[in-house]
Protein backbone atom coordinates (compact mmCIF):
# COMPACT_ATOMS: atom_id res chain seq x y z
CA UNK A 1 0.00 0.00 0.00
CA UNK A 2 1.25 3.34 -0.93
CA UNK A 3 1.87 5.93 2.01
CA UNK A 4 1.46 9.44 1.02
CA UNK A 5 1.98 12.79 3.15
CA UNK A 6 1.08 16.37 1.57
CA UNK A 7 4.50 17.93 1.29
CA UNK A 8 4.91 21.02 -0.78
CA UNK A 9 8.81 21.78 -2.82
CA UNK A 10 10.51 23.21 -0.15
CA UNK A 11 9.67 21.54 2.23
CA UNK A 12 6.10 23.13 4.15
CA UNK A 13 3.39 21.21 5.19
CA UNK A 14 0.74 21.03 3.21
CA UNK A 15 -2.97 19.88 5.08
CA UNK A 16 -4.65 18.21 1.91
CA UNK A 17 -3.95 20.52 -0.45
CA UNK A 18 -2.84 19.69 -4.35
CA UNK A 19 -2.51 22.82 -5.82
CA UNK A 20 0.82 23.94 -7.29
CA UNK A 21 2.43 26.91 -9.46
CA UNK A 22 2.35 27.06 -12.70
CA UNK A 23 5.80 25.21 -13.52
CA UNK A 24 6.07 23.92 -10.56
CA UNK A 25 6.16 20.35 -8.49
CA UNK A 26 4.90 19.43 -5.48
CA UNK A 27 5.35 15.98 -3.53
CA UNK A 28 2.39 14.46 -1.98
CA UNK A 29 4.52 10.76 -0.32
CA UNK A 30 1.71 7.92 1.07
CA UNK A 31 -0.08 5.76 4.42
CA UNK A 32 1.13 2.09 4.43
CA UNK A 33 -2.48 0.74 5.57
CA UNK A 34 -3.36 -2.87 6.93
CA UNK A 35 -5.20 -3.09 4.07
CA UNK A 36 -4.00 -5.45 1.30
CA UNK A 37 -6.90 -4.72 -1.24
CA UNK A 38 -8.86 -7.20 -2.94
CA UNK A 39 -10.33 -8.86 0.12
CA UNK A 40 -13.86 -7.54 0.85
CA UNK A 41 -16.25 -5.67 -1.77
CA UNK A 42 -14.72 -3.57 -4.67
CA UNK A 43 -15.92 -2.53 -7.55
CA UNK A 44 -14.27 -1.20 -10.69
CA UNK A 45 -14.50 2.78 -11.41
CA UNK A 46 -14.00 3.82 -14.88
CA UNK A 47 -12.58 7.15 -15.83
CA UNK A 48 -13.85 8.70 -18.95
CA UNK A 49 -10.50 8.40 -20.61
CA UNK A 50 -10.52 4.64 -20.37
CA UNK A 51 -8.32 4.13 -17.27
CA UNK A 52 -9.41 1.93 -14.22
CA UNK A 53 -8.83 1.29 -10.86
CA UNK A 54 -10.23 -0.35 -8.33
CA UNK A 55 -12.45 0.86 -5.53
CA UNK A 56 -13.30 -0.02 -2.35
CA UNK A 57 -17.46 -0.20 -2.29
CA UNK A 58 -18.82 3.39 -2.63
CA UNK A 59 -21.58 4.99 -1.62
CA UNK A 60 -24.00 5.18 -4.10
CA UNK A 61 -23.81 9.29 -4.94
CA UNK A 62 -20.32 9.22 -3.77
CA UNK A 63 -17.16 8.87 -6.44
CA UNK A 64 -15.80 5.63 -6.30
CA UNK A 65 -12.52 5.78 -3.57
CA UNK A 66 -9.59 4.05 -5.42
CA UNK A 67 -6.64 3.08 -3.47
CA UNK A 68 -3.89 5.28 -4.29
CA UNK A 69 -1.84 2.08 -5.15
CA UNK A 70 -4.40 1.08 -7.88
CA UNK A 71 -4.30 4.63 -9.54
CA UNK A 72 -3.69 4.40 -13.47
CA UNK A 73 -3.10 7.46 -16.06
CA UNK A 74 -6.62 8.85 -17.21
CA UNK A 75 -7.56 8.18 -13.69
CA UNK A 76 -9.86 11.84 -12.82
CA UNK A 77 -9.57 12.72 -9.09
CA UNK A 78 -10.81 14.84 -6.56
CA UNK A 79 -8.11 16.03 -3.96
CA UNK A 80 -6.73 15.09 -0.37
CA UNK A 81 -9.56 15.85 2.28
CA UNK A 82 -8.51 19.08 3.38
CA UNK A 83 -6.82 18.73 7.02
CA UNK A 84 -5.34 15.28 5.89
CA UNK A 85 -1.55 14.75 6.29
CA UNK A 86 -1.49 11.52 4.65
CA UNK A 87 -3.90 9.50 1.76
CA UNK A 88 -4.79 5.73 1.14
CA UNK A 89 -7.36 6.63 -1.26
CA UNK A 90 -8.69 9.13 -3.49
CA UNK A 91 -12.16 9.85 -4.88
CA UNK A 92 -12.07 8.62 -9.02
CA UNK A 93 -14.99 9.99 -11.10
CA UNK A 94 -15.64 10.19 -14.66
CA UNK A 95 -13.15 12.45 -16.38
CA UNK A 96 -16.50 13.83 -18.05
CA UNK A 97 -17.36 15.42 -14.49
CA UNK A 98 -15.62 18.28 -12.85
CA UNK A 99 -12.54 16.83 -11.19
CA UNK A 100 -9.63 18.39 -9.38
CA UNK A 101 -6.75 16.38 -10.92
CA UNK A 102 -5.69 13.95 -13.48
CA UNK A 103 -3.02 10.80 -13.26
CA UNK A 104 -0.98 11.50 -15.78
CA UNK A 105 1.61 8.70 -15.22
CA UNK A 106 2.78 6.27 -12.19
CA UNK A 107 6.40 5.43 -13.01
CA UNK A 108 8.83 4.02 -10.68
CA UNK A 109 11.58 5.81 -9.12
CA UNK A 110 14.10 2.57 -8.96
CA UNK A 111 15.43 0.71 -6.84
CA UNK A 112 17.80 0.68 -3.96
CA UNK A 113 17.88 2.30 -0.22
CA UNK A 114 15.87 4.70 1.02
CA UNK A 115 17.74 8.08 -0.58
CA UNK A 116 15.65 10.53 1.74
CA UNK A 117 12.72 13.13 1.16
CA UNK A 118 15.13 15.73 -0.65
CA UNK A 119 16.01 12.99 -3.15
CA UNK A 120 12.56 11.27 -3.60
CA UNK A 121 11.42 14.89 -4.18
CA UNK A 122 13.74 15.46 -7.05
CA UNK A 123 13.45 12.07 -8.46
CA UNK A 124 9.49 12.83 -8.61
CA UNK A 125 9.69 15.92 -10.31
CA UNK A 126 12.39 15.03 -12.78
CA UNK A 127 9.97 12.15 -13.79
CA UNK A 128 6.72 13.58 -13.90
CA UNK A 129 7.76 16.61 -15.38
CA UNK A 130 9.20 14.15 -18.60
CA UNK A 131 5.53 12.74 -18.52
CA UNK A 132 3.68 15.40 -17.93
CA UNK A 133 5.38 16.72 -21.72
CA UNK A 134 4.30 13.09 -22.74
CA UNK A 135 0.68 13.18 -21.70
CA UNK A 136 -0.17 16.91 -22.34
CA UNK A 137 1.52 18.02 -25.05
CA UNK A 138 3.51 20.57 -23.72
CA UNK A 139 6.22 20.75 -21.04
CA UNK A 140 4.92 22.13 -17.09
CA UNK A 141 6.83 25.48 -17.35
CA UNK A 142 5.02 26.51 -20.76
CA UNK A 143 1.72 24.94 -19.52
CA UNK A 144 -1.35 26.81 -17.63
CA UNK A 145 -1.75 23.01 -15.79
CA UNK A 146 0.04 22.19 -13.15
CA UNK A 147 2.23 19.69 -11.95
CA UNK A 148 2.26 17.45 -8.36
CA UNK A 149 2.68 14.47 -7.37
CA UNK A 150 2.39 11.33 -4.29
CA UNK A 151 4.94 9.67 -3.61
CA UNK A 152 6.45 6.86 -1.43
CA UNK A 153 7.84 7.50 2.37
CA UNK A 154 10.30 6.16 3.82
CA UNK A 155 8.19 3.23 5.17
CA UNK A 156 6.66 2.14 1.96
CA UNK A 157 9.54 2.89 0.09
CA UNK A 158 11.58 -0.07 2.39
CA UNK A 159 8.51 -2.48 2.05
CA UNK A 160 9.39 -1.99 -1.52
CA UNK A 161 6.82 0.51 -3.15
CA UNK A 162 8.58 2.82 -5.22
CA UNK A 163 6.16 4.01 -7.36
CA UNK A 164 5.37 8.09 -7.75
CA UNK A 165 1.60 9.64 -8.79
CA UNK A 166 2.57 12.03 -11.08
CA UNK A 167 -0.76 14.37 -11.59
CA UNK A 168 -1.84 17.28 -13.53
CA UNK A 169 -4.85 20.13 -12.74
CA UNK A 170 -5.36 23.53 -13.10
CA UNK A 171 -5.10 26.37 -10.53
CA UNK A 172 -7.92 28.46 -11.63
CA UNK A 173 -10.58 25.35 -10.31
CA UNK A 174 -11.80 21.75 -11.14
CA UNK A 175 -11.68 20.95 -15.00
CA UNK A 176 -13.95 18.63 -17.22
CA UNK A 177 -12.31 16.11 -19.69
CA UNK A 178 -9.38 14.24 -20.36
CA UNK A 179 -6.18 16.90 -20.03
CA UNK A 180 -4.26 14.27 -22.28
CA UNK A 181 -2.82 15.59 -25.42
CA UNK A 182 -4.45 18.74 -25.24
CA UNK A 183 -1.09 20.62 -25.38
CA UNK A 184 -2.20 23.77 -23.28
Amino acid sequence: MHRLLVTLVGGALLAGCTSTVTGAGQQVPAPASSATGGAGSSSSAESSSGGSATASSPAASSPARVSIDKLRAGDCIDPVPVGSASVEDLPVVSCGLPHDEEVIAVPDLGAGSWPGDTQINARSDNVCSTQFASYVGIPVDQSRYDLSWYSPDQETWQGGDHAVVCTASDSRGKTTGTLRGTGQ
